[in-house]
């Protein structure tokens, strides 16, 4: 039952009291719906429907989870009526984080909405990877690398750099699928990356069928390509070092 107030001089002291005339507790509010969450960096911001005209606030309860990690548990209660949206701010990168949304007054708690789910994104990071100079008689040179060379990673690869050194002027062919460094000749086998040049998403998805080829400690990714100098006479490097931007799991 809902409360009932009077006001009025009820003590005789000339000043108006206001007196709960049942005493009893609002009943709960109705439970918010139409939850939707969406992602931005480290945040997620929410919305839903607010179905209720007697909250005080809304609740906010949250679980994140992520494989070989703790739990990332929490919640935040807004002391707001009439609320529909909230953005939770700095979570966990890797993290899949399922979100309810309740309303509660001094009646009680609403039941919760729906649960919805996001994952928070790992921030790409850029790796050196070495090209050594592999050993062939005659032809082309080739030059392999791959990534990860040791340790426990897995991810996906998302661009290729070739970096700036002092003024070789050099190109780096990558070979693609169903081609070997003995066709770094024909421009239809490789994809040509020039010295301080960055692949784009389509030319990773020509050297590797894929926009995004993923990798692991178990299935290293490779890096295949042949040495190309505006100076045929130009000695050959043992290493060429390139940069690669990936997104770990």
């Amino acid at each position: 039952e809902s409360q009932r107030w009077l006001t009025g001089d009820f003590n005789g002291d000339g000043k108006d009291d206001l007196v709960n005339v049942y005493g009893g507790l609002p009943s709960p509010p109705e439970a918010p719906s139409n939850l939707e969450v969406q992602v931005d960096g480290r945040n997620i911001s929410l919305t839903w429907q607010d179905n209720s005209i007697n909250e005080d606030g809304f609740e906010i309860v949250w679980r994140g989870t992520k494989e070989g990690s703790s739990e990332h548990n929490g919640s935040q209660k807004i002391n707001t009526p009439n609320r529909e949206s909230y953005t939770l701010t700095e979570l966990k990168q890797g993290f899949n984080y399922c979100i309810r949304v309740k309303a509660f007054n001094e009646g009680g708690e609403s039941s919760n909405t729906r649960s919805a789910c996001a994952k928070i994104p790992i921030a790409p990071r850029e790796f050196s990877v070495t090209l050594k100079r592999q050993p062939i008689i005659e032809g082309f040179v080739p030059y392999l690398g791959k990534y990860p060379e040791f340790g426990i990673a897995s991810g996906r690869l998302q661009k290729i750099r070739i970096p700036q050194i002092g003024s070789r002027d050099f190109v780096l062919r990558f070979v693609k699928p169903g081609f070997s460094t003995a066709n770094c000749g024909n421009p239809n086998a490789v994809i040509s990356i020039p010295e301080g040049g960055t692949t784009t998403s389509e030319e990773i998805m020509q050297i590797y069928g894929v926009t995004e080829p993923r990798y692991s400690s178990a299935q290293p990714i490779s890096f295949l390509a042949c040495y190309a100098h505006s100076n045929p006479s130009s000695p050959l490097p043992t290493n060429i070092p390139i940069m690669i931007t990936v997104t770990s799991d």
